[in-house]
């Protein structure tokens, strides 16, 4: 089941919570040149939003691929189908009303979220290895932990697979994806 997220007046009110985060970057950078500022300006430009997220699918995938807390460039990378986009970018939710590097997948137009959707004895569970490490981590009873707004830059899977197997690690890649396209 797809679910539209709209918390109500916070995203009505602003077309984007995560631009208004970028732009508000931007205008602080204004007499700034560096690469930090052209990576910012590249991302407003070629961004995309979803705020509607498959939490049924969602689920599907997160349990298919074993996915973990804290690890959404792996549990989406493990998660990639034929017929979906892999997109690195933020998130934003009114419950953490601060934009947050991270990755998703998206099936015709809708997100696709392995990480977030985690609850429930799951979430237990794998926050107990994080809690002895000395995080502090919200509860488990908390509504489902899906981002209210996604904001992201598909990058292609061709170009993901050679990244990884280059770097040898899941991501970010999303920098490395923005200097290859701007020194072409």
């Amino acid at each position: 089941m797809t679910k539209d997220y709209n918390p109500g007046n916070q995203l009505n009110d602003i077309s984007s919570m995560i631009m208004e985060q970028i732009n508000a970057e931007l205008e602080v950078m204004k007499n700034d040149t560096s690469l930090a500022k052209q990576y910012k300006f590249w991302f407003r430009k070629e961004a995309e939003i979803f705020r509607q997220v498959d939490k049924e699918l969602s689920e599907k995938v997160s349990v298919r691929t074993y996915a973990e807390i804290k690890q959404c460039f792996i549990n989406c990378f493990r998660g990639l189908d034929p017929d979906m986009k892999y997109f690195e970018g933020y998130v934003w939710s009114v419950d953490i009303p601060i934009p947050l590097e991270h990755s998703w997948l998206v099936k015709d137009g809708v997100v696709v979220d392995p990480t977030l959707v985690i609850s429930g004895k799951r979430l237990e569970k794998q926050q107990k290895k994080y809690i002895k490490k000395g995080y502090r981590l919200p509860s488990s009873n908390d509504r489902y932990r899906l981002g209210d707004e996604y904001a992201g830059v598909e990058i292609p899977k061709s170009w993901l697979f050679k990244e990884c197997l280059k770097t040898k690690k899941s991501g970010p890649h999303l920098f490395s994806y923005f200097m290859e396209r701007t020194e072409k």
